[in-house]
């Protein structure tokens, strides 16, 4: 009997460890990788990249090792010279290098060619060295990468050089807006009416006006440099609202009916709404902040 006995529980230890093979399989470690590899474009020796004649320039990485695939957001930088510095004012360095506002979510890309020359100008104004030279110079590029979903792992490739980059004195082609309304199922608005924020002095492209949401519906919003349905209004995206305002007024996306994302205010309640718009390249960034307020 016992014999029997130590085979039954020999045989459940064996399953139990099974289980737990099982389950570390089924729930990998996430690595913290120090790099990853970005190569050098096959025609980067020889080419010389007109950047006033081109539509964009592809760069191709491979993804960091985080252990198993999983969501990864790119950016690119470009320097003058190939050792990337920061501020240290103890090493008596500053920054030397710009990083284009895209982000990309793929190993294969494209940065468009006017936000590369327009990166170029910046790096040119960083170095002080005065006018853009209207003859190919020496660029050097590598990438930062970082998990999508909370912009942990972070790490940066290798540094490539592109030889030879013909820049121009490219200028962005947005500017920032002067006005920006808010539209909404709060009672002032009702989806119906877009009342006008106010430019907050000093501070250029950034815009508040004081709101009471309430719940559901009451509490959805959207907003739009103009006053109407132009194509320019901004919807709920991923970081649009920095986690500290997420947090406050319990901000989400939630379906509007069209195959887009209205802002969803979750805690009802009285917020001055902030919106700030920089340019970022050839493109406009906003940022939507919620901040404690007491009804007008």
């Amino acid at each position: 009997m016992k014999k029997i006995y130590s085979i039954f529980m020999m045989g459940l230890a064996v399953l139990a460890f099974s289980a737990c093979e099982s389950d570390r399989d089924s729930n990998p470690t996430l690595l913290e990788p120090d790099t990853f590899v970005l190569n050098v474009p096959p025609y980067a020796e020889n080419n010389v990249y007109d950047l006033e004649n081109s539509e964009a320039i592809e760069f191709t990485c491979s993804q960091p090792d985080y252990g198993f695939p999983i969501a990864t957001t790119y950016t690119v930088q470009m320097a003058l010279d190939e050792n990337f510095t920061e501020d240290n004012e103890e090493a008596g360095t500053k920054v030397n290098y710009v990083t284009l506002s895209t982000k990309y979510t793929s190993t294969k890309v494209n940065v468009d060619a006017v936000e590369f020359a327009l990166g170029l100008v910046e790096l040119w104004g960083i170095a002080g060295s005065g006018e853009l030279p209207d003859t190919p110079i020496t660029l050097y590029v590598r990438m930062q990468a970082a998990l999508t979903s909370n912009g942990s792992g972070a790490c940066t490739s290798n540094v490539i050089e592109l030889p030879r980059v013909l820049g121009y004195k490219a200028e962005a082609p947005v500017t920032l807006p002067e006005t920006m309304y808010l539209i909404g199922g709060f009672a002032e608005s009702d989806w119906n009416t877009w009342l006008e924020m106010t430019p907050v002095t000093g501070s250029t492209g950034k815009f508040s006006r004081v709101v009471t949401f309430g719940a559901g519906v009451a509490g959805t919003m959207k907003f739009n440099m103009n006053p109407g349905w132009d194509g320019n209004q901004v919807a709920y995206f991923d970081g649009l609202v920095p986690e500290e305002s997420k947090k406050l007024a319990d901000v989400s996306g939630v379906d509007d009916g069209n195959g887009g994302l209205n802002i969803q205010i979750g805690n009802a309640g009285t917020y001055e709404v902030v919106v700030t718009v920089k340019v970022a390249g050839t493109k406009l960034a906003y940022t939507l902040d919620f901040y404690e307020a007491t009804a007008e």
